[in-house]
């Protein structure tokens, strides 16, 4: 990136710089990861020396926190398929059973909304049709970020 005519060729740098914010997403927290886990090995080792339980207790949150992004990172692991980290579609019909349908339709519509908003996606409603009496007959959202697509891959299928 740091050569002269990076920038000549714009599709090919668009494609280098994609790589690059992969690689990144996933070099960058491992790398934290192991700082924070070198840091507390070391004053672990030195928890002899001191008397004071609240270092102790604060240590081990410190381990717990740890343990817990280690999980996170080994869940985005499986999602390494070739379209896991692109952005997506949802697309939610209503089917048979009138204004119930309708109404349930639009609760999963609010449902994926707010739970690609919680992972600090942006969502947006591509195109919408409203129900005759309430709720909606079908709903596209595009839904835009890291690991969109493999998140949401499992979420299909008939409702009832």
């Amino acid at each position: 990136m740091q050569q002269t005519d990076f920038w000549d060729n714009n599709q090919k740098a668009k494609l280098v710089i994609d790589e690059s914010n992969t690689l990144k997403y996933w070099t960058v927290p491992y790398e934290e990861l192991v700082k924070r886990f070198e840091a507390t090995s070391v004053l672990l080792q030195e928890i002899s020396e001191h008397d004071d339980p609240s270092f102790f207790t604060e240590l081990v949150e410190e381990l717990h926190q740890i343990v817990k992004q280690v999980e996170a990172l080994e869940i985005k692991k499986m999602l390494s398929g070739e379209l896991d980290n692109k952005s997506c579609y949802i697309t939610i019909n209503a089917g048979a059973g009138g204004t119930e349908a309708c109404d349930w339709a639009l609760m999963l519509v609010r449902m994926y909304q707010r739970w690609a908003m919680r992972r600090g996606w942006k969502v947006e409603v591509v195109d919408s049709v409203d129900g005759e009496v309430a709720g909606v007959k079908s709903t596209t959202l595009s839904v835009t970020g890291p690991f969109a697509y493999g998140y949401g891959k499992a979420e299909k299928g008939v409702h009832r």
